[in-house]
């Protein structure tokens, strides 16, 4: 007795298509765009954790701060500024 397959469709412009039809390069395309899709809705997942936890610390931080804590000079960002070095341009002479 003959196994009985899957049923694995594609759907492109609202047409659903047989992809036990594909020839192999099409499978082996398929079978990309699925592993691509997970692994792009787990890093979408990580993300969106990611976003939520930053949301909390920066929330820790700001329950802490003080009016004694505050800089009078400069503000923190310009020190930080301060911090990144700029990239020099590069040219190539041909």
């Amino acid at each position: 007795m003959e196994e009985a397959k899957q049923q694995i469709t594609y759907t492109y412009e609202d047409k659903s298509y047989d992809a036990h039809k594909f020839t192999d390069e099409g499978k082996l395309a398929l079978a990309a765009v699925a592993r691509l899709n997970r692994a792009i809705s787990q890093l979408t997942e990580q993300l969106n954790d990611a976003q939520a936890a930053s949301i909390t610390y920066k929330d820790t931080i700001n329950k802490q701060l003080t009016d004694d804590m505050l800089l009078e000079e400069e503000p923190v960002t310009q020190y930080m500024d301060e911090l990144v070095e700029e990239e020099e341009p590069t040219t190539k002479e041909i």
